[in-house]
C-alpha cells in the first residue's frame, strides 16, 4: 500500500510541476503570438485563426512534451554529495 501511495505522490508531483510550467509558458507564447498579429497589419482573419489555432494547440501539447522531455531526461539525483577538487 505505501508504495502505491508513493507512486502516486511521484505522478502527482510529475502533473503538478508540468501544469504549472505549462502556465508560464503559455502565457509567454500567447503574448508573443498577439504582438506578432498585432504589429503585422492587413492580416487576413482566416491567417489569423490559423495562427490561433496552431497556438492553442501547441499550448495544449506542451504538457505532454514535459512530461516526455522530464521522463526521458530525469533530473539528477541531488543527494550524492558533490565532489570538488582538492584546495590549491
Amino acid at each position: 500500500m505505501s508504495s502505491m501511495i508513493e507512486n502516486f505522490d511521484s505522478l502527482a508531483r510529475l502533473l503538478l510541476e508540468a501544469l504549472l510550467n505549462t502556465l508560464w509558458q503559455g502565457t509567454l507564447i500567447a503574448v508573443l503570438v498577439w504582438l506578432l498579429l498585432r504589429f503585422v497589419k492587413r492580416v487576413s482573419a482566416t491567417t489569423r485563426h490559423a495562427v490561433w489555432l496552431v497556438t492553442l494547440l501547441t499550448i495544449g501539447a506542451l504538457p505532454i512534451l514535459a512530461l516526455v522531455a522530464k521522463r526521458n531526461y530525469p533530473a539528477p539525483d541531488t543527494a550524492s554529495p558533490v565532489k570538488r577538487g582538492a584546495p590549491t
